[in-house]
């Protein structure tokens, strides 16, 4: 039994950190926002700007799902596209709105200390 305690714990912590993250963005005012959005947010706050095949490889997701959330993101005023100059058929990302998504990276430093405290009891 104790093999698959580690996997019913991962499982749960997966969930309390989620539903923690969704009530934070909707008390900060982001209730738009998804967590698989963070992943975007983490790689261009690293690079300033990427590419969509770039952000899929650093992210290790699919370049459909990138293309996906990035339009999500573009529609939603957080960041922003245009043309690759190194590839004619690709776009480069980037952030925009810093001050806006600078309350993001305080949300995230209030996540990094409540997930160290192991809490995620509001």
């Amino acid at each position: 039994m104790e093999n698959f305690e580690i996997v019913y714990l991962s499982s749960l912590l997966n969930e309390k950190a989620g539903d923690f993250i969704q009530d934070e963005l909707k008390k900060y005012g982001y209730p738009e926002l998804k967590m698989a959005h963070g992943d975007i947010f983490h790689v261009l706050f690293e690079a300033g700007e990427l590419s969509a095949k770039e952000i899929a490889g650093r992210t290790r997701r699919s370049k459909s799902t990138v293309s996906e959330l990035v339009d999500r993101l573009v529609k939603l005023g957080y960041v922003c596209k245009k043309p690759d100059p190194a590839d004619a058929r690709g776009v480069k990302v980037s952030e925009i709105f810093l001050k806006r998504v600078s309350h993001l990276r305080r949300f995230s430093e209030k996540f990094l200390k409540t997930f160290r405290r192991g809490s995620f009891q509001q």
